[in-house]
């Protein structure tokens, strides 16, 4: 219940604090709605879970999907579209990184983190972004990067047999940092065999979780980290 007081009353103001503050892809340029998320959260004796990452983790940000989440206690959306694992790490060891971080305290924290790396072409600080993703948050899970529609961003200039590798590079590195047990790993589950990507219900666009999806996360969520708050 008290998950789903905060997301009611998080939804109704949230728009009094600005989204960003900068013109960039800086992190710390979101911070504002950020801690006063947290700080609301706080109120209701948590965060007991948070969403963090890029735009597949702010797919999540809307009263519904994390109300569904009440299970788990109180659930924090903190994702940011268009960022990458190295941005996240910038901006967890500034200042008001290190508070966020406090605010975070001992929540279970689940990142969507990945993917821009592929579409932005910057595989080459994916690694280490990951292990140090993973130093800062030594308990935290990730979910490993769906399969996309590749043939659709093969038109926007990503060629496919490139993307759909470095797709597969992306979560095997995961994996390989995280483990499989705290690795939640939807590809085969999304994966339509027949087309080599996505399922078409699955996406709402070229690379973003739909409604359902997101409904199949929300599950899986909940019965990988376990008993109600």
């Amino acid at each position: 219940m008290r998950n789903r007081i905060f997301q009611t009353l998080w939804f109704a103001v949230r728009y009094l604090f600005p989204r960003k503050t900068g013109t960039g892809l800086a992190v710390g340029d979101y911070a504002v709605r950020i801690v006063a998320q947290l700080l609301l959260a706080r109120l209701f004796g948590g965060p007991d879970l948070v969403l963090i990452g890029d735009s597949n983790s702010e797919a999540f940000s809307n009263e519904k999907d994390m109300a569904r989440l009440s299970d788990a206690g109180v659930a924090c959306g903190l994702g940011i579209g268009g960022t990458r694992g190295d941005q996240w790490v910038i901006f967890f060891r500034s200042r008001l990184g290190r508070l966020v971080m406090m605010l975070i305290g001992d929540a279970h924290v689940i990142w969507n983190i990945g993917g821009n790396h592929v579409l932005q072409k910057q595989m080459g600080s994916v690694s280490q972004a990951y292990a140090d993703l993973r130093a800062l948050f030594p308990s935290s899970r990730i979910i490993l990067i769906p399969p996309i529609h590749y043939s659709i961003l093969r038109t926007l200039g990503l060629p496919e047999d490139e993307t759909r590798e470095n797709v597969r590079i992306v979560n095997q590195l995961a994996r390989e940092e995280w483990g499989q047990g705290h690795c939640i790993d939807l590809y085969q589950t999304f994966l339509d065999h027949s087309t080599g990507e996505a399922y078409p219900l699955i996406l709402a666009d070229m690379v973003h979780y739909g409604p359902l999806a997101r409904e199949i996360i929300v599950r899986v969520i909940l019965a990988v980290i376990g008993g109600a708050n």
